[in-house]
């Protein structure tokens, strides 16, 4: 019967509230009954202080291993929450509603914004993980790709599609999610795809071109070197003459001096970082300037992360979801589980 328009649905479901799953939100004027192991309580206060515990973290923590676990965490979580929904959202039977979806791409833009600035700091130290850049970059595009199937399927996505007409979307304020909320999404999505993808490839062309640079300059010095040695060996039979053997010498030192390079380049690493242990006059004028900063930009994330669970919740209230029959309590054993992983 939900292939009916929705006029006609309508009065049939006035007639008959359980004629079809979609009569409930239609009478209502709201969102059709929650899932909650995707967008319920649980999950959404996991998602909460995750961003959060993340975002102080890579602000005041100095080590490596702590921020570096924090964010395998985020990230994958991430990617298992845009998976479970893409699969949920596409198979025949949908297991989640244009709503719920709404709900989840909110969820995945603070996570996502927390990881993206996170990595920032991250970057600051030397010894960073690449798997882990990499694997944030898989992270950010699968949650695009997730965003722009959302976007493309909205009339008709997930179940009770009669009732997608009435969702909304939130900030600050509700609009109408199929007509403002989408096109708005769209230019919001595609400057997002465009200033993320220039600005990860600018991080990390530098580091490709160096890439390629060391390779090269390695198999020069191995070809190199294997001719000096060849030249050597004649010169060593008494077939080559002096000339050959003063270019081979000649060459020899230069290999040597990249040696010796390296090992004044250690020198100075070694001595920057003692140089720092011994202190002097001004070191407690900077740990102020340094403590000040951090509790500045600590203020600032709390003020954003409010704003953003506020707009969220404010989400879920404007949704008007129905409840969930058969069910006595939002907290299930998917809720408890999602919560007290981020413990």
């Amino acid at each position: 019967m939900s292939g009916l328009p929705v006029s006609p649905l309508i009065a049939q479901c006035a007639l008959n509230p359980v004629a079809d799953p979609s009569c409930g939100c239609l009478l209502s004027g709201g969102g059709p009954a929650m899932n909650t192991d995707i967008s319920g309580p649980g999950v959404r206060i996991s998602f909460y202080l995750q961003a959060l515990f993340l975002a102080c973290l890579s602000v005041r923590s100095g080590s490596l291993d702590e921020i570096t676990s924090a964010l395998y965490t985020s990230v994958a979580t991430n990617i298992a929450m845009a998976v479970t929904s893409l699969i949920l959202g596409f198979k025949p039977s949908p297991g989640i509603s244009f709503h719920d979806a709404i709900v989840v791409l909110y969820l995945l833009a603070l996570s996502w914004a927390s990881v993206f600035f996170s990595l920032v700091s991250y970057n600051r130290f030397v010894k960073g993980d690449r798997s882990l850049k990499y694997f944030s970059i898989l992270q950010s595009y699968i949650l695009f790709a997730f965003a722009i199937a959302v976007l493309r399927t909205a009339p008709h996505f997930g179940y009770a599609v009669p009732c997608n007409a009435h969702a909304v979307v939130v900030i600050f304020r509700p609009f109408r999610a199929l007509h403002t909320g989408v096109n708005a999404a769209w230019v919001l999505v595609t400057v997002t795809i465009l200033v993320y993808t220039v600005s990860t490839s600018t991080d990390y062309m530098p580091f490709a071109r160096m890439w390629y640079m060391k390779i090269t300059r390695r198999r020069r010095l191995s070809r190199q070197c294997t001719l000096d040695s060849a030249e050597l060996g004649e010169a060593g039979r008494g077939t080559s003459s002096a000339g050959v053997s003063s270019g081979v010498s000649g060459r020899a030192s230069s290999c040597a001096n990249v040696a010796e390079v390296k090992n004044k380049k250690m020198k100075k690493m070694k001595k920057k970082k003692t140089r720092g242990k011994h202190g002097d006059t001004s070191s407690t004028r900077k740990a102020a300037c340094v403590s000040r900063d951090i509790v500045i930009k600590l203020a600032i994330i709390l003020i954003l992360w409010a704003l953003a669970v506020l707009n969220i919740e404010l989400l879920i209230i404007k949704n008007n979801f129905l409840d969930n029959a058969g069910t006595s309590s939002e907290w299930q054993f998917g809720q408890v589980r999602a919560f007290i992983s981020i413990l």
